[in-house]
């Protein structure tokens, strides 16, 4: 009986070690970070003193972490508001300091790694989303980790306005609505780029079928320009004998809460009614299209998948046609593995497992829709996704 007990007593010592050890270890592979920030004479006359700040802290190298809030492992991000912040006085993100954050770590337990960091002070409330003017930026740098570091990240950089590239294929239109600016109480703008076909300045009176393209969340007209700017091949095509003489039109997915879904909307305002009503006949007018539904198609992918399929649905007399690719979820009985008839919670299912919204190819899970939600929870200045200019 002596021998039993001092084999069990022997084995639960053993246990009790290793978990203090491993314990120990985990405490040694985390490290402490603490980031100064302040406005620098650089940006002080664009400073407003109410704002939410951000801490980027990303495993990628990115050069620009505050471009990359999507939900993804290793991707912290720790947010609180401030107001009446003074402009000569700094700011100090460290274990302290209260703050919202996308993950379950505070900022004296970051795991061992390399991360890319950066402080970004969101003043502007206008519009949704941090890529918006006016709002102010550090520089990044990059540090390794378990080693306690303190950081001095000055905001010295402004976001700016979206522009259009310059070429002589590729307009602009850019207009103030009256409809949704009567909606919202406030001037409301519709923006979209024009991509013209080859034959239009050698054929003046010739008239062009048009393609509206729509892109993934939140994506802007501007994304015409990684075809005109920065693709040379397809330039070459798109103004050579073989490309079709086609008009292309690149829809804004600019929403006062993120994307405005070009459609009729309780809480954005009737987008869709000005897209059909207001802006396309606008744009074909302008710019010589045919004007008739058999010559005006849809396209998009992901939310644009998702939007050029919804507008062919409820302007079936307006649109010729549709191509719709891999679009969001189009059928609210299987949105994200949820039943929003049945199922009582979004987060865990009915097994009480959390609800996977990203896998990896092999289907191996990697962020939860809570997860996801939580993310977007920081990026908004209430502290919940509503106003996170997020995809929910």
């Amino acid at each position: 009986m002596a021998e039993k007990t001092k084999k069990k007593n022997t084995v639960l010592f053993i246990f009790l070690s290793l978990i203090c050890f491993s314990f120990q270890q985990a405490v040694a592979q985390s490290g402490s970070l603490t980031v100064t920030t302040r406005v620098t004479e650089e940006v002080a006359d664009d400073f407003k003193p109410e704002g939410r700040i951000f801490l980027f802290v990303s495993e990628s190298r990115m050069a620009q972490p505050w471009r990359n809030s999507w939900p993804a492992p290793g991707n912290m991000i720790f947010a609180t508001n401030l107001k009446n912040w003074k402009l000569e006085e700094p700011f100090t993100f460290d274990a302290t300091t209260e703050l919202s954050k996308s993950v379950e770590v505070s900022l004296n337990q970051i795991p061992e790694g390399s991360y890319t960091i950066q402080v970004f002070w969101a003043q502007n409330r206008e519009v949704s989303g941090l890529n918006t003017p006016g709002n102010l930026y550090s520089e990044s740098v990059r540090i390794d980790l378990p080693e306690n570091r303190e950081l001095d990240l000055p905001l010295k950089f402004k976001t700016e306005p979206e522009k259009l590239a310059s070429h002589p294929l590729l307009k602009k239109v850019d207009v103030i609505n009256p409809v949704l600016s009567e909606w919202w109480g406030k001037e409301v703008r519709i923006k979209a780029a024009v991509l013209l076909p080859a034959q239009f300045l050698e054929s003046p009176d010739k008239k062009f079928p048009v393609r509206y393209n729509i892109a993934g969340y939140g994506g802007r007209y501007t994304r015409a320009n990684s075809l005109v700017q920065w693709n040379r091949n397809f330039m070459d095509w798109w103004q050579s004998e073989e490309a079709p003489q086609i008009i292309t039109v690149f829809l804004d997915g600019y929403g006062p809460f993120g994307d405005s879904y070009q459609l009729d909307s309780e809480n954005s305002g009737p987008y869709g009614t000005v897209l059909v009503e207001e802006l396309i006949p606008l744009i074909e007018t302008q710019y010589r299209g045919v004007g008739t539904p058999e010559s005006r198609f849809l396209d998009g992918c992901s939310t644009g998948g998702w939007v050029s399929l919804a507008l062919q649905l409820f302007y079936p007399d307006f649109f010729g046609g549709c191509f719709s690719y891999s679009p969001d979820p189009v059928d609210f009985e299987n949105f994200q593995l949820i039943n929003i008839y049945r199922d009582q919670n979004a987060f865990v299912n009915e097994y009480g497992y959390l609800r996977p919204i990203v896998r990896e190819l092999s289907g191996e899970p990697v962020i939860s829709q809570k997860d996801f939600i939580q993310f977007e929870n920081v990026l908004g200045w209430n502290n919940a996704y509503t106003t996170s200019g997020g995809q929910f």
